[in-house]
């Protein structure tokens, strides 16, 4: 994630969220590092937000939360009509 534009006291503030080195691959360089409980894997809302930023996110761990992901646009990619 980048911190929001401009030069204001909230994003002054703000700064310290926005701490990860930015990520060496050039198509998605921009980090978010979130921990949630295990048992999120299964939960739906989550799968729905992650794949809400369509082609614009790359998951890269754990495992399932990448397969579950896939899966969904897979899914979405056999069910377009060409």
């Amino acid at each position: 994630m980048s911190p929001p534009l401009g030069n204001n006291l909230l994003n002054r503030r703000l700064k310290s969220i926005f701490s990860l080195s930015p990520s060496p691959d050039l198509e998605f360089p921009h980090r978010f590092q979130v921990t949630f409980p295990k048992w999120s894997l299964e939960d739906i809302d989550l799968w729905r937000w992650v794949a809400g930023f369509g082609g614009n996110v790359k998951v890269v761990q754990p495992q399932p939360l990448i397969d579950k992901i896939q899966d969904i646009g897979e899914g979405i990619c056999r069910n377009t009509i060409v």
